[in-house]
Formats: C-alpha cells, sequence, structure tokens
C-alpha cells in the first residue's frame, strides 16, 4: 500500500493529499488547503494555497471549495486536516478546546454528537438552558463523576438517582 504524498516545507510544515482528492488538492498540519503542486487544469495555480471562509458570527469553521470536473464541494478545513492527520473514526471531527479556528491535529478527534456535548461541558461552553446549569435542582453539583446520561440523552444526577432509589425500597 502506498504511503499518501508528504511534503516538508523548511521542515516545519507537514502537507498530506486530502484523501479523496489525491492528486488535486492538500492539506496542512496548520489547517492551510492548496492545490496540490502536480495538479493540471484550470483554476487556483498548483501549490496555491486556497483562501477560506467562514460561516457567519454564530459558526466560525473555515472552509474551503474543492474543485473536480468544474464541480464545487465545500469543505471545512477540520475535516480535511482530520482526513490527512487523524487516526480513528467517527461520526464527526470535534475540536477538543472548542475553538473552530484551531485545526491543527493535535486538537481534532473523531467522535460522535454526544463526544462533542461532553468536550463542550468540560471546557465550560455549554450554554443552552438546562445545559448550562451547574447543579441539579437539590443542589448536587454536575461534576464527571456526579452526572450520567439517561437513554434520551438527558443528565442526570447521581446523588439524586442513589436518593430515589433508597427511598423506594
Amino acid at each position: 500500500m502506498n504511503e499518501p504524498l508528504v511534503t516538508l516545507i523548511g521542515n516545519l510544515t507537514r502537507w498530506k493529499e486530502i484523501p479523496g482528492w489525491e492528486g488535486l488538492y492538500e492539506v496542512s498540519d496548520s489547517g492551510k488547503i492548496r492545490r496540490s503542486p502536480h495538479s493540471r487544469g484550470r483554476g487556483a495555480a498548483p501549490g496555491r494555497v486556497l483562501k477560506t471562509n467562514v460561516n457567519g458570527p454564530g459558526n466560525l469553521h473555515e472552509w474551503v471549495t474543492l474543485y473536480r470536473n468544474s464541480v464545487g464541494t465545500k469543505m471545512y478545513v477540520h475535516r480535511a486536516v482530520a482526513l490527512a492527520f487523524v487516526d480513528g473514526q467517527g461520526d464527526l471531527v470535534r475540536h477538543l478546546d472548542d475553538k473552530p479556528s484551531n485545526n491543527t491535529p493535535a486538537n481534532l478527534a473523531w467522535g460522535t454528537q454526544q463526544d462533542n456535548v461532553r468536550d463542550m461541558f468540560r471546557n465550560g461552553h455549554a450554554s443552552n438552558g438546562r445545559r448550562a446549569r451547574t447543579q441539579c435542582p437539590w443542589g448536587h453539583p454536575y461534576t464527571v463523576e456526579n452526572t450520567y446520561s439517561t437513554k434520551r440523552s438527558h443528565r442526570a444526577c447521581r446523588a439524586c438517582s442513589r436518593e430515589r432509589a433508597r427511598c423506594s425500597r
């Protein structure tokens, strides 16, 4: 099996081909995307770093448009970096520090939406209504040790659960 093309520039930046876009586009370990130096055809000059876009004030994830056969495809930068540099699999790519502008491989991990929500709580970035609360209605803290997820993905307090079980005997 062939290893993906890796290019070193000044021993600082590593470039790898984006899986599924071999020969057309490469991504760096610093989160830059460029046209492959060996590509041909119309569009950005070979080796040119592409300009990124963001969705808007509420969603600062960077993305670029990649072209194949004159058809454009939106590709999020963090997904391209994860495809090329991060081992594992999952439904989505998580930013471990919850900062969408930090697209380095060390800050990215594959996971599920539930993993992503756990990251938000761990980093103190949960802000929607009940999820932003730091303690249950009876005053027990929502800590990692005292919190579990129900079958419906709701947060529940272990201390309250133990108390209900003790009272129901």
